[in-house]
This record gives C-alpha cells, structure tokens and sequence, in this order.
C-alpha cells in the first residue's frame, strides 16, 4: 500500500519468521556465510511485493533511508543483485531542515507536544559528530574505511527510526562509496539531484529511463508532489544556515571526486 516499503531496513516480519533473522544479521555473518534456500525465501517476499503479470513491465519502489542504513546494499546484493538503484540528492543544509521540519509537524501532530528547537537539536548532533571526528571533518585525518566505520556506529546506535540524524544523513559520500561497492556507478547506480527534480524534470525522467533500460518519451504529466509542508516552515537563520554549509563543504567536495565535476560546488 506504500511505495516505500522499508523492506530491506525494517523488520516488520512477524515473530519466528527466519527472515527476521536474516535482516538481523551482523557485517561479518554476511560476508561469510551463504545459505540459498533462506535468501531465497528472502528474494520470493520481496518480489511478491511486485506486479508479475509477464507484461514486461518495469516495477519501482522508494524508500529513502536504505542508503543510510548500513547492512542495506550488501543484502540487496545478495538477493536482487540485479536491480538498477536510483539516489536522488538534495542539498544537504536543507535536506537536514525538511527532516527537523517533518518529525516537528509528525510529532505534534501525534502527541500535541514539540520538538526541541532546530538550533538546539543542530548543537546536540554537531557535538556528537566533534567527539567522533566528523567536525571539523575527519577527511584529511583518517582514512575512508575509518569514517565509514565510525558513521556505521553513529547510525546504528540511533536504531530503526533514524530521529534526529539530519546531519549525519547529509554526509553523502560516505554512504555512496559503500553503494559504488555493491552497486557500480554509473551501471548499476544513477544519482540525481532534487533541485532538477524541482526546476528540470523531464531531464530526470529522460535520465531515470534511459537508467533502467526503457526508450524516452514525454512526462505524462508533472510529479506530484508529497508532504508538502511548508505552511510549517519556520525560516532558518542565517548563522545556522552559514554553520551547517561549513560543516557539509569538505564532504560535498568529496561527493564531487566520487561522481564528477558536474557536482562541484552544487550546493555553495
């Protein structure tokens, strides 16, 4: 009933079922060991989701925090290796602010009770992410490996609902390289940007088809769009907008080394 299924980061199987298991197995459990017939149980769920009418046709589904999530790309290696994956990224200051934004109305809308202001909440992860050294940045003082481990960490120890990581969500580069493993750019892995979506979308479109194999024809009409919110907004200020670019530069500049020159000072 929803396009994003979460399938592959939340364990909404019931009690017992050994694809629990699976979904709850460790990095090295799944580097070294192997057993078909419980993936293949795995793979004829997941598929089940799906329209199979032997018409040919191509089926999608969204669900944005498998790129965060860290176990997510090696099990959708392992049991829909075939599969086209499709990153649209957005501005990563005010992809952080839309977060806030969205658990602040969800939360209240709920409850009746009030997230913690945006500055506070910012403070709280910039902290956090100092103590790890994420900030100023780790990206001329450690190595790769280590800034993915210590982001695996950071995103583990937030659990399934990923509240409050609107910083951590927005350091791209280190989540894309560990999908470039598992997924080669650009043949299995196309990333866009949200701001064509918005201003360019039939390039997007032309890019999403030409991605999964499908001829190029006309948009059937404009993208709808969701959790429209704005009403809500609260205008950011200046001085956390000015904190946060800072923080995200130097990894923005290593999102442009992955995928190229076309994403060089995007977002300055």
């Amino acid at each position: 009933n929803s396009t994003e299924m979460h399938f592959f980061d939340w364990n909404f199987f019931p009690n017992g079922n050994p694809i629990r298991s699976f979904l709850n197995v460790t990095k090295r459990q799944l580097q070294n060991t192997y057993d078909e017939e419980q993936d293949c149980q795995v793979r004829q769920l997941y598929t089940s989701h799906f329209l199979a009418d032997g018409s040919g046709n191509i089926s999608f589904e969204k669900t944005p925090s498998y790129l965060v999530v860290p176990h997510v790309a090696p099990v959708m290696k392992r049991i829909v290796p075939w599969v086209k994956v499709i990153a649209i990224l957005r501005n990563p200051v005010d992809r952080a602010y839309s977060h806030y934004c969205f658990e602040y109305i969800q939360k209240y809308r709920k409850t009746g009770e009030r997230l913690q202001n945006f500055e506070t909440a910012i403070k709280k992860e910039i902290d956090q992410l100092r103590l790890t050294g994420f900030y100023p940045t780790m990206s001329n003082k450690t190595l790769q490996e280590d800034e993915e481990k210590h982001f695996d960490t950071l995103i583990q120890a937030r659990g399934l609902s990923l509240n409050n990581t609107y910083l951590l969500r927005g350091l791209y580069a280190i989540q894309l390289r560990k999908w470039m493993r598992y997924f080669p750019y650009p043949e299995s892995l196309l990333v866009l940007k949200y701001e064509d979506l918005e201003n360019r979308p039939q390039y997007v479109y032309t890019r999403i088809l030409q991605h999964v194999g499908l001829p190029d024809h006309a948009m059937p009409g404009k993208f709808q769009a969701h959790n429209t919110l704005k009403d809500w907004y609260i205008p950011m200020k200046n001085r956390t907008r000015t904190m946060m670019a800072d923080l995200f530069e130097p990894y923005n500049a290593q999102l442009a080394d992955l995928l190229g020159e076309d994403w060089r000072g995007v977002w300055s």
